[in-house]
């Protein structure tokens, strides 16, 4: 068992039974950087990865050793596929596949990539039905007189929390939104056209490529 995996496991034995996994090898980064995504880039060429499979399926560990103590993300490994739509998350996906949980001490400034996603830019992200996730809000809007303002084809799903707020992108501009239902986050804008409670804009964070190297720095 690698000393890195002993060190998430312990802490975060709750997310996979040890005995499904199969540790692999510990490498550096050998992938190379992810074009449009500097910060990012240079936050994976510092990495050590632990490749695993857990119950059949590839995943890995990233880690990096910081001076208040090590910092990991857990997730699939690298996949190809047509999907997403937008070509730099289909480059990012062939990079670092996403994460299932990142580890963020809890002093720092908080980010949109936080503990409490529970997916992050990963295969599942595609499979949530955005449209039904909508449908079963259109309450929100119809309460209000509205209806809702963007075609829900247009967008794909490249995050999801724990409580159900879950964040879009578009599959041409890389715009991103945020549906929530549920927060009370400083930094969001309503978008046009919606309730609160609904869809915001990010301030800091208007696309892909703000919200990604955002989250790097």
């Amino acid at each position: 068992m690698s000393s890195d995996w002993a060190l998430f496991l312990a802490d975060h034995g709750w997310l996979v039974r040890a005995d499904h996994v199969e540790v692999g090898p510990v490498h550096g980064w050998c992938r190379g950087p992810v074009a449009g995504l500097p910060a990012f880039s240079a936050l994976l060429a510092r990495s050590r990865v632990t490749e695993l499979r857990v119950a059949g399926r590839p995943m890995e560990l990233l880690a990096w050793d910081l001076p208040e103590g090590p910092r990991f993300t857990f997730g699939p490994a690298p996949w190809t596929t047509d999907r997403p739509r937008h070509p730099l998350l289909r480059s990012l996906a062939e990079a670092w596949g996403g994460s299932i949980y990142l580890s963020t001490p809890q002093q720092e400034q908080r980010t949109w990539w936080n503990p409490n996603l529970d997916q992050l830019l990963t295969p599942e992200c595609l499979d949530h039905d955005i449209a039904g996730m909508l449908d079963a809000y259109a309450w929100i809007w119809t309460n209000e007189g509205l209806s809702l303002p963007i075609d829900v084809s247009e967008w794909d799903t490249v995050a999801v929390e724990a409580n159900g707020n879950t964040t879009l992108a578009h599959h041409r501009t890389g715009q991103l939104l945020l549906f929530a239902p549920d927060t009370d986050d400083d930094g969001l804008t309503v978008l046009p056209g919606c309730p609160e409670n609904s869809l915001y804009t990010i301030d800091d964070a208007p696309d892909l490529i703000s919200w990604i190297e955002g989250a790097a720095a």
